[in-house]
């Protein structure tokens, strides 16, 4: 049923499309600047560029491996390459499954990629943790790979497709978010509607938050539960049918008045020009800590990643007051605020050492006797 050569079709396109060479630029400008960000916290750097590294660079490989796929067929059917293939003897299922086949490869080489990358970081903190969030990794690269032949099958368009996938990938991502949302309840009209249909998608999208979960990169697996529930999900898989459109498209028509180009751009310039000018006294400026936001709002900007929430989260509490070039005095902040958001950070990893460090750094350095006593609380 698999036709290999037409497996090595598929890798000779990803070759010479430069996907590996840019999968290579990618890892290594993530960790550059994951290494950077890492190395901006007063304490545990290790811990910060490993988790900004896997939270980045698992989304940098899904985006390359999208796009691959999904202008790859695309170019396939426009350039009538798919009427090509299937005029020699290859069935239309051989013709999906060694396309499947191909894209997986590519999937779990795009992994290894993340994989080496976030390892080579911090290599004195390899467990068994990184092996369970590199397995998952494969594992939800393979659901992504295999979601993106299908869609690119089925729509017409490159860019539909790829929305369409992007779409599926945050969902997957933010779906234990939203049913724990639906589970706390909520005072706005037609939620009873809105949360029942939310549940029946919720059993045919992927539970990528399970996926690949940072936190196991810093503590390990911490219940045997994760396991189960990883390789479950790791299971999922998205049948692919034939339903593409083999039309093609006509090429762009190049425009014979280049000088219409050449006066819109030296509009724009100027324009933009005049904007920076008047714009040029707005200046970023303080106006103290920030609302905490709830739990569950603050895992969700993370796209459902506890640990990178809780980092990105102290970083930001970190460097509270620093914006401008100015530095505000420790006594003008609002502590009671400033205490909301170490609470937040503390259910979100009740084991790190950082948000107590902070916490004596900021109450350490005031004397007002009303503002230690929110320590005593917290």
């Amino acid at each position: 049923m698999i036709s290999w050569p037409l497996v090595k079709y598929v890798l000779t396109a990803a070759l010479r499309d430069k996907l590996v060479l840019s999968l290579f630029i990618l890892m290594t400008v993530g960790a550059s600047m994951a290494i950077f960000l890492g190395s901006a916290a007063v304490v545990e750097a290790n811990e910060f560029s490993v988790i900004f590294a896997a939270a980045g660079l698992r989304l940098a490989g899904v985006i390359g491996l999208v796009l691959f796929i999904v202008f790859y067929l695309r170019r396939a059917f426009d350039t009538k390459d798919v009427e090509f293939l299937l005029s020699r003897p290859v069935s239309k299922v051989s013709y999906l499954l060694s396309h499947s086949v191909g894209f997986m490869t590519l999937a779990c080489l795009a992994a290894v990629f993340v994989f080496v990358t976030v390892c080579l970081i911090a290599p004195q903190t390899i467990g068994t943790g990184h092996v369970l969030w590199g397995l998952s990794l494969v594992a939800e690269y393979i659901i992504l790979a295999n979601a993106a032949l299908f869609f690119a099958m089925v729509l017409p368009s490159a860019a539909t497709g790829a929305l369409a996938i992007f779409a599926l990938y945050f969902l997957g991502r933010m779906i234990g978010q939203i049913l724990g949302i639906i589970h706390a309840g909520a005072d706005v009209a037609g939620f009873n509607i809105l949360s029942t249909i939310m549940e029946w998608i919720s059993l045919i999208v992927p539970r990528l938050d399970l996926l690949a979960q940072s936190s196991w990169l810093v503590y390990g697996p911490t219940r045997r539960l994760d396991m189960v529930l990883s390789f479950y999900k790791g299971l999922i898989r998205f049948s692919c049918r034939d339903g593409g459109y083999g039309g093609s498209v006509p090429q762009a028509v190049l425009m014979q008045r280049r000088w219409i180009l050449y006066i819109f751009f030296f509009c724009a310039l100027a324009a933009h020009g005049l904007f920076s000018v008047h714009s040029r006294p707005l200046q970023a400026r303080w106006v103290n800590v920030p609302p905490v936001p709830s739990e569950a709002a603050a895992i969700a900007m993370a796209l459902g990643d506890r640990a990178l929430a809780y980092r990105m989260y102290g970083i930001m509490i970190q460097n509270l007051g620093d914006t401008g070039g100015r530095v505000t005095p420790l006594k003008d902040y609002d502590y009671p605020r400033l205490g909301q958001w170490f609470m937040l950070e503390d259910k979100m990893d009740e084991r790190s050492d950082f948000i107590p460090y902070l916490a004596a750094y900021y109450f350490g350095g005031v004397r007002n006797r009303k503002i230690l006593g929110l320590l005593l609380i917290i």
